[in-house]
């Protein structure tokens, strides 16, 4: 069993090698509160039918953390897309500073992502839909 420390240690890594590419950032557009949503053009990939890419939100106004009040101005996460089933996931996530350290972050295995349909005319369907057209299928 690992410990909590190793398991920390281990998303780390793993968030870490994800991002370790160049990015090619490509913004989508603004949701209804202000905040600019983009994705790495660099980490579309498909797998099968699920499309996982990284996607920045960057907040209008600094939001705070329910925890600790520390104040949260970027969001990066690995989303997976089931474009068949219009559905949407997060894989992991970072919650980021404005300096771009972070508050904190979290990695679900596969089995445990949850799958939420995308509701139509946001800007997070405007990201799924950028994601489908523009995967690479893993070799």
């Amino acid at each position: 069993m690992v410990n909590r420390l190793g398991f920390a240690s281990l998303i780390a890594m793993s968030l870490y090698a994800i991002t370790s590419q160049a990015s090619e950032w490509k913004s989508i557009g603004t949701d209804d509160t202000g905040n600019n949503w983009s994705v790495d053009r660099a980490s579309i990939v498909a797998e099968g039918k699920i499309v996982r890419s990284w996607t920045k939100i960057d907040f209008k106004e600094q939001q705070p953390y329910p925890p600790n009040g520390e104040l949260i101005k970027h969001v990066l996460s690995v989303n997976v897309v089931n474009c068949d089933n219009h559905q949407i996931g997060v894989k992991a996530s970072r919650l980021l500073r404005v300096d771009g350290s972070v508050i904190t972050a979290h990695e679900d295995t596969d089995s445990n992502i949850q799958w939420q349909t995308v509701a139509p005319d946001t800007v997070v369907e405007k990201t799924m839909s950028y994601v489908c057209v523009n995967a690479k299928k893993q070799k």
